[in-house]
């Protein structure tokens, strides 16, 4: 479970599917930094502690940082 201590990393991409548990993400940019390539991960419910849309349609949450490093993005 997310700890409000985490620290927490924006991703900003495409939700491409949703579980009870966690949702699939294409990634494009890690904060402000665009990737080279868009990468496709999964993340747990409890490892997101927002969701939303930015000004341009794309899809924005707010993930803990650690998983970020275990899933090689950081």
């Amino acid at each position: 479970m997310s700890r409000i201590n985490d620290t927490k990393c924006s991703i900003t991409g495409t939700e491409l599917r949703r579980t009870a548990k966690a949702v699939q993400f294409r990634i494009d940019f890690i904060g402000k930094d665009a990737l080279d390539v868009s990468k496709t991960e999964w993340f747990p419910f409890s490892q997101i502690s927002t969701m939303s849309k930015d000004d341009e349609g794309n899809d924005v949450m707010m993930v803990s940082e650690w998983i970020l490093k275990e899933k090689e993005l950081l």
